[in-house]
């Protein structure tokens, strides 16, 4: 990607409204007007693609890498420093925030769907309102102060799908469940 930065900050997701795209970039945003060693990379395609960067030119985002569609994202993932899912409508379980914990990555993201189920709040991510580029950059910048707290989330994020997410797991589980009915 040549990306050059310290840190990697990710968004894996469809170019659409419904995944706040504009969030993302507005983070960017507030973390470049106060810091030079951080890369934003934005990873898929969708219908408002052009729209988004226009926007990020239009509000001088300088570092923001929209890479559209990939198919090495667990590539690009795997360089990250954090995962950032920002979502303006709720969800099912998000399969990037699944992966970037699979993977060991802490995640910053907005209050959608089964964030909660994931991201347990300052064990390995931070989970704030949707749209709230304040508290969103606030948490980036503490966790960029913080390799040793990035680590450490890290590596929760994998027990966590380690402990609830393995097939095994939920296969386990559900017979458990089954047996107390």
């Amino acid at each position: 990607l040549g990306i050059n930065t310290t840190y990697i900050i990710t968004k894996a997701a469809r170019v659409n409204e419904q995944k706040d795209i504009k969030t993302f970039i507005d983070v960017a945003k507030v973390i470049n007007d106060k810091r030079a060693d951080t890369t934003f990379v934005l990873v898929g395609d969708g219908t408002h693609l052009n729209y988004y960067k226009e926007y990020a030119r239009s509000q001088n985002v300088t570092n923001l890498l929209f890479t559209g569609l990939r198919k090495d994202v667990e590539n690009i993932m795997n360089a990250s420093t954090i995962c950032m899912q920002c979502s303006k409508h709720p969800e099912g379980l998000s399969n990037s925030i699944m992966e970037a914990c699979a993977i060991g990555r802490p995640v910053v993201a907005t209050d959608s769907g089964g964030t909660k189920e994931i991201i347990e709040e300052g064990k390995n991510g931070f989970i704030l309102g949707n749209g709230d580029v304040y508290g969103l950059s606030e948490k980036v910048s503490y966790l960029l102060d913080n390799p040793d707290l990035i680590s450490r989330m890290g590596e929760y994020s994998k027990q966590v799908i380690n402990e609830r997410f393995l097939l095994d797991t939920m296969v386990h589980n559900y017979i458990d469940l089954y047996k107390t009915i």
